[in-house]
């Protein structure tokens, strides 16, 4: 095998390298995102004392209606 060869499996290797990185880092920014909205989502529809907390439990007749 001649050096080339090796010249070209490097490359490819450090392309593999390049590739998994930017995979990880796009994993790494998907859970922060969701990360956030499930907080979100649990900080307004899992508290009681949240106004949307009421509106939303109150349509699906979860709570009483209060008039």
């Amino acid at each position: 095998m001649g050096r080339g060869v090796w010249d070209e499996a490097e490359q490819e290797l450090w392309n593999v390298n390049v590739w998994l990185k930017n995979l990880q880092e796009l994993c790494d920014a998907t859970q922060s995102a969701w990360t956030k909205f499930l907080r979100n989502i649990a900080s307004t529809f899992l508290n009681p004392f949240h106004e949307e907390f009421r509106q939303v439990w109150t349509r699906k007749g979860v709570l009483p209606s209060i008039r």
